[in-house]
C-alpha cells in the first residue's frame, strides 16, 4: 500500500492515534517528511514526489484531525524535507523537481493556500534536489543540494545558507 501513516505515542510507548495520509495514495509511494508547529501543535505532512499535480501537503491537529489540504502545484513536484519557521509562521519545504526552471525550496502558509516557490540555484534546467534542511533561531535556512551530473560545480553536496524569507544565498 502507498498510504503513509503517522503514529503518536505516549512517553511510555502506548499508541494514542494513527493518521493515514490517504491523499498520498496516487500510486507514487514516496514519503516526504513531516514537521510540527510547536506553537499550535499542528502537524504538516508532505508527499515526497508527485509528477502530476505536484506534491501534496496535509495539515492535521494534535488529535489527528485533518484541518487543511494542499493539492500540489505542478511546478513543485518534490517535497523531501519540511521545517516550520516560527519567525515567518510558514512551512519551509525543500525539494526539487523536474520542471524547467526548477525550484529548490518553497514557503507554504499555515492555511495551505499560498505556495511561494524559490529558485536559489543559478540554473534554468531541471533535475536537482535538496536533500537536507535545517532552520536556525536567527531566521536562516540551511540546505544541502544533491550531487548533479548536469551542474557539478554548483550541486556538489554543498550546504547553502539562505536568510528567511528572501531565500537568496549568502556567499
Amino acid at each position: 500500500a502507498t498510504d503513509k501513516m503517522l503514529l503518536k505515542y505516549t512517553p511510555s510507548g502506548t499508541l494514542i492515534w494513527t493518521y493515514t495520509a490517504t491523499v498520498f495514495s496516487g500510486g507514487y509511494g514516496y514519503y516526504g517528511d513531516f514537521a510540527v508547529d510547536h506553537h499550535s501543535n499542528n502537524i504538516y505532512i508532505v508527499e515526497g514526489f508527485n509528477p502530476g499535480s505536484g506534491s501534496n501537503v496535509v495539515k492535521i491537529n494534535s488529535s489527528a484531525v485533518q484541518l487543511a489540504y494542499f493539492a500540489g502545484d505542478p511546478n513543485f513536484r518534490e517535497m523531501w524535507r519540511i521545517s516550520f519557521a516560527r519567525c515567518t509562521n510558514q512551512a519551509v519545504i525543500a525539494g526539487g523537481g523536474t520542471t524547467s526552471p526548477t525550484y529548490q525550496t518553497c514557503y507554504l502558509d499555515t492555511n495551505l493556500t499560498a505556495l511561494t516557490m524559490v529558485q536559489f540555484a543559478p540554473t534554468t534546467d531541471c533535475c536537482h534536489d535538496v536533500s537536507c534542511l535545517a532552520l536556525d533561531n536567527y531566521g536562516n535556512a540551511y540546505e544541502m543540494t544533491n550531487q548533479s551530473q548536469l551542474y557539478p560545480t554548483f550541486f556538489n553536496n554543498k550546504i547553502v545558507k539562505l536568510p528567511l524569507p528572501a531565500m537568496l544565498p549568502i556567499t
